[in-house]
């Protein structure tokens, strides 16, 4: 079983501070010429209560120690945790860049098909024999005849 230092400390020094008050009490009570005769057996009892006086004292320091190392760990757990999350938003921003470099590879690859297929197309076409200009123009300018007529039917319906 695991002792809580600051519990023991506490409570030595709860039943010390009550033998010392007890023995100033009864001190006190004494006549004074029987603090004389009775010396030899209270120099036992005043080293005892200075001996557990010091051990309090010890044990503050030692309390206040780990008070402040406690409230040390309390600051770097602070500063781990700001650090932390700091780290997760760079994370989530580098994830998001590389989501966004993802889409912009397809679509590099997307065309890039694109324009192997036209070249292979193109390559069919010149390697036979007898070249279909109108093949070969349609291949080239695909969607040319529909901007033609688009620009046919914008002019007229300007003049109109």
């Amino acid at each position: 079983m695991l002792v809580n230092p600051y519990y023991t400390a506490h409570k030595n020094r709860g039943m010390l501070k009550g033998i010392a008050m007890e023995v100033k009490i009864t001190n006190s009570a004494l006549p004074i010429n029987q603090h004389d005769t009775d010396s030899a057996k209270s120099d036992p009892l005043y080293a005892l209560i200075e001996k557990f006086t010091l051990t309090i004292q010890e044990q503050n320091t030692v309390i206040q120690g780990l008070k402040t190392t406690i409230q040390e760990l309390r600051s770097d757990t602070q500063e781990q945790k700001v650090a932390f999350q700091n780290q997760t938003q760079k994370v989530e921003e580098l994830e998001n860049r590389i989501s966004e470099l993802m889409d912009s590879l397809e679509k590099k690859e997307s065309e890039l098909s694109e324009s192997k297929e036209l070249v292979k197309t193109m390559k069919m076409l010149l390697s036979s024999k007898e070249v279909d200009l109108d093949a070969l123009r349609r291949l080239l300018f695909q969607g040319g005849r529909e901007q033609k007529k688009d620009k046919k039917e914008a002019a007229s319906q300007n003049e109109s």
